[in-house]
């Protein structure tokens, strides 16, 4: 799939699972006036209870994400008026301010659920940029609204904690099963085993643990085992998804920029910004400053 339509996708995804749970419960109403068969009424259910919980543990994911986004931010209506040209008749209720940070940074904020839209410049980014650089930063964070990529990605985050509630249930599960069974079960058959090579010598004492390795008890360790990796597994991989899909979009955000403003002064920006080095890896939401810069130069006309 396509890292620009990993959104819509997302979107889908978790339309697709409310309407399905609608459309159970809607189902479950209608058997008390419908003689629907048993089997059916049972199937409707488990699909009932298999999309409600992980819907439920979303909108609380959701809710604990959006508690989070509050920062000490202080708005500034002569950073609004330094960056009114720039703005679309669809960014004029976008709020501007500073945030008290040592990081140089800024962030573009959309909550789902009512709330300001923010975009938010540290203090210690305000330090060191001149006022033409200030209109760069500025210009790369509005194309972020313009692009839908805050909101995009809070759709990103939403689904992937959706796909990922029952196996994540599953693994933890597992994980505090083997924790708390597994040494007490093999505690016990040595000590089972140590009675019968006393008792009965070490025939028996071999059957025993034969009986053991070949008895279902090892295919259900073995299952929790890969649960647990598959739980693992899949929170990095959705993890890592997210992360490039966010690289990319800050890329799409500087082209935007540049254009909004000029390549020279979007490069100019950046190196004010705090530099991640160039080992950026695929859990990074960010791509290296010395790559931004490069597509940058790409941007502009050859006598720059």
């Amino acid at each position: 799939m396509r890292t620009h339509s990993y959104p819509n996708f997302a979107r889908r995804g978790l339309v697709f699972a409310i309407a399905v749970f609608c459309l159970t419960v809607l189902l479950i109403e209608l058997s008390r006036a419908m003689a629907l068969p048993g089997p059916v009424l049972v199937v409707i259910h488990a699909v009932s209870v298999f999309v409600v919980l992980p819907l439920l543990a979303t909108g609380a994911f959701i809710m604990n994400m959006a508690d989070k986004q509050g920062i000490a931010f202080t708005e500034d209506k002569s950073l609004r008026a330094a960056l009114e040209p720039l703005l679309g008749a669809s960014e004029q209720d976008i709020v501007f301010g500073y945030c008290e940070s040592d990081s140089a940074n800024a962030y573009a904020i959309d909550p789902l659920f009512g709330g300001k839209k923010v975009i938010a410049i540290t203090s210690a980014l305000r330090a060191r940029i001149s006022d033409e650089q200030l209109l760069a930063i500025g210009a790369h964070e509005i194309a972020h609204f313009r692009h839908g990529d805050a909101r995009n990605k809070w759709y990103l985050l939403a689904f992937h904690h959706m796909v990922s509630t029952w196996p994540r249930l599953f693994a933890l599960i597992s994980d505090v099963v083997l924790k708390k069974a597994l040494p007490v079960g093999a505690l016990v058959a040595v000590l089972a085993g140590a009675v019968l090579l006393w008792a009965q010598g070490p025939s028996a004492a071999l059957g025993f643990l034969l009986a053991l390795v070949t008895s279902k008890l090892v295919l259900y360790i073995a299952c929790a085992f890969a649960l647990i990796w598959f739980g693992s597994f899949l929170d990095r991989k959705l993890h890592a998804r997210f992360c490039d899909y966010s690289r990319v979009r800050e890329f799409a955000a500087d082209a935007t920029a540049a254009e909004m403003t000029s390549p020279v002064l979007m490069i100019s920006a950046l190196e004010k910004l705090d530099d991640p080095g160039d080992m950026v890896g695929i859990f990074d939401t960010h791509p290296p400053l010395s790559e931004r810069k490069a597509r940058l130069r790409e941007m502009c006309p050859p006598d720059a």
